[in-house]
């Protein structure tokens, strides 16, 4: 009776798993079920014309894309074009199962900061941004007055419509600039962010207690971590004058916090690392550099940088690099690796 009684439960189990899993494969976009990773169902034609979004149901999203099915070539595109769709890092999705089938189901990993909402929402502004190119080729007329090219209604519909969905997320205070993969940009997750926030605060006691003059503060290509480290203060009503971003990406430079405030910004490249704000020079108390590239190239102009930004004698630095960066920092900087404690 008892192995009967656990056999039966058993089966109930099963059935029970078999109905969620059934439940889940209704959603186009849904949460893994043992973790906040999420699952997209993907139908892909290959070898078209165009990578696009086509379509975006509650089964699966329809994507075309140029690649051939050889090789794992349309695999590796289905990855980064819904990557780039999505705004996270290519590394952040892999291919769960469908490789050699047109019915693919791809997992965007926590670390992404996505949820099924912000996902949806991407995808709908990269539908809407197809049927707006789609009309744009194929529903102009011409003026009989001027010949000029005039767009049809239905074309000028779908272009309001895919403006006002991006003007929407772009005012989103959750969403800041997509990740340009030609910068080398990665940006921070909430926690990295908030590690890395309360060091700086520290560095900035300390170097209070030391010094009567205000503490200045220059966020080196790490403009994530400037825009939390601003948001904090802000929240705490504490002056933000004091913290400065210098940036090579100028999409920084208009953002909109809805903070009425003060807004640092200083575009910065590397590759002329003499080219730095002349009220900066020799007065930052403490510099937070993350160099976009792991070259030598890139640390060593950096560093030149660096050295002219910061205090001669009782500045800080925090330089966030990779592991293989180590005997470089070392060179140039003379830093040495430590931990710090999230």
């Amino acid at each position: 009776s008892k192995q009967k009684s656990t056999t039966s439960k058993k089966q109930q189990n099963e059935q029970q798993q078999k109905q969620q899993t059934t439940a889940d494969c209704g959603s186009a976009i849904r949460l893994c079920p043992k973790s906040s990773d999420l699952l997209i169902s993907v139908h892909v034609r290959p070898g078209a014309k165009i990578s696009q979004l086509t379509e975006l149901d509650s089964d699966s999203i329809g994507l075309s894309i140029t690649a051939p099915p050889v090789d794992g070539q349309a695999n590796a595109a289905v990855v980064e074009h819904l990557a780039e769709m999505l705004g996270c890092r290519r590394s952040d999705v892999d291919l769960q199962s469908g490789a050699k089938s047109k019915d693919k189901l791809l997992r965007v990993a926590a670390s992404a900061g996505l949820t099924v909402e912000s996902a949806r929402q991407a995808l709908q502004l990269a539908l809407t941004k197809f049927k707006a190119l789609e009309m744009l080729a194929n529903e102009t007329v011409e003026d009989s007055d001027d010949d000029v090219p005039q767009l049809s209604a239905h074309a000028l519909a779908a272009l309001e419509e895919f403006y006002t969905d991006q003007h929407q997320q772009e005012k989103s205070a959750s969403v800041q600039p997509a990740e340009d993969w030609n910068l080398s940009q990665f940006w921070y997750n909430e926690a990295t962010c908030e590690t890395l926030a309360t060091e700086v605060e520290a560095c900035c006691r300390e170097q209070n207690r030391n010094s009567p003059s205000e503490v200045i503060v220059a966020f080196v290509s790490c403009p994530t971590l400037y825009l939390h480290v601003r948001k904090l203060r802000l929240n705490k009503q504490q002056s933000v004058d004091n913290l400065h971003l210098l940036e090579f990406d100028t999409r920084f430079a208009s953002w909109d916090d809805s903070y009425q405030s003060r807004f640092n910004f200083h575009r910065y490249d590397f590759r002329e690392p003499e080219k730095l704000p002349a009220n900066l020079l020799g007065k930052c108390s403490l510099v937070i550099a993350d160099p976009p590239f792991l070259s030598e190239e890139c640390l060593r102009s950096t560093a030149f940088s660096i050295q002219r930004l910061i205090c001669s004698n009782s500045g800080r630095l925090i330089l966030c690099t990779g592991a293989v960066q180590e005997d470089l920092a070392a060179k140039y900087l003379n830093a040495k690796q430590e931990a710090i404690q999230a």
